[in-house]
């Protein structure tokens, strides 16, 4: 009987040590604040050879409340404002098709302990369906040390961008490319 409680107490000891280093769940970089960039994609011929990339103006205004308890501290919102005007230098985009306005997309998503950030928007409706995801690493500014406790700001944000667009019997397509931006706020 006491060599079972040694071992149960050993296990114990064991795994309260090894949870005792696991890594925080504190926020690495505070994303809170406006940045801008752009937005790059590729442009293939019909053979699918890249012709040509193109870069689309991109500004994001993102909140995170890094003082709140993990894992809540890793939440991000925010608005991702997308110009679409540089598709009309794009030579194969249908003469039909219209180029679409500006418009504002509500994201959210997490980031994780070594700062690579996700963010998502879109949805379902009748027969529709529309993704965007953005994800990438974010950067503190090489300057930036934190002290006392104190969170650095993210100063740059890069990575990979993608949408999904799916039509209850027409079927579905989508894009993807690249992003950057940095913190202008």
């Amino acid at each position: 009987m006491q060599k079972k409680a040694l071992v149960t107490i050993f296990l114990i000891s064991a795994a309260l040590i090894s949870m005792a280093q696991t890594p925080s769940c504190t926020a690495p970089i505070n994303a809170t604040g406006t940045y801008s960039g752009k937005w790059m994609f590729d442009v293939k011929d019909e053979a699918g050879n890249i012709i040509d990339t193109v870069e689309c103006p991109l500004e994001m205004t993102l909140q995170q409340d890094v003082t709140l308890n993990p894992p809540q501290n890793l939440k991000v919102t925010g608005m991702v404002h997308v110009d679409f005007s540089c598709l009309d230098e794009v030579p194969t985009w249908p003469k039909w098709a219209q180029i679409p306005e500006p418009s504002d997309v509500q994201v959210s998503g997490t980031m994780d302990t070594k700062g690579k950030l996700t963010l998502l928007s879109g949805g379902c409706g009748p027969g529709t369906c529309i993704i965007l995801s953005i994800s990438g690493m974010g950067e503190k500014a090489a300057t930036e040390e934190a002290g006392d406790g104190e969170i650095p700001a993210m100063a740059k944000y890069s990575g990979e961008w993608g949408f999904a667009i799916g039509v209850a019997f027409l079927g579905q397509t989508g894009g993807k490319g690249t992003f950057a931006v940095n913190r202008v706020e």
